[in-house]
């Protein structure tokens, strides 16, 4: 039995449509791959310049029955090689999150986008060469969505 109102992948939504952003890829590029670089995981070795890493946390379904409409917090971590850049970015991704709900994406309907927080955070899991840990900015929402009709 094939279910056509599954929930969207939120993860997959957000990222497809930060990666085909022309504001965003102005300011991370593309990879070796000739992808954006935007991604849902760490990469390895993670690039040298500008890069979003994107990941849904946990968060409850609004209702319990019957699944269609989510709330999905998310976090996206803007790396930048120095903080005014990882600022720019996160700002970017900010703006282009506020134009979420207008965009038509296969993937799912974007209902809504309420900000949460915000902040300078270095990663000291990634060190610069002089040893400090890499900038990096913060930026937090919960998407709202459900399955394209």
């Amino acid at each position: 039995m094939t279910n056509t109102n599954l929930l969207p992948d939120l993860e997959l939504l957000v990222r497809n449509y930060l990666a085909a952003s022309a504001p965003i890829i102005a300011l991370v590029g593309v990879d070796a791959n000739a992808e954006t670089q935007v991604y849902t995981r760490h990469p390895s070795p993670p690039p040298a310049g500008a890069y979003v890493r994107l990941v849904r946390l946990l968060s409850p379904p609004l209702r319990r029955s019957p699944l269609w409409l989510d709330a999905g917090a998310v976090q996206l971590d803007c790396y930048g090689g120095s903080q005014r850049t990882a600022n720019r970015l996160a700002e970017t991704v900010r703006q282009q999150l506020d134009a979420l709900p207008a965009a038509t994406l296969a993937e799912g309907v974007i209902a809504g986008v309420d900000h949460g927080a915000f902040g300078y955070l270095p990663d000291p899991d990634q060190l610069t060469a002089r040893g400090n840990a890499r900038e990096r900015y913060i930026v937090g929402a919960t998407i709202y969505a459900h399955p394209s009709r």
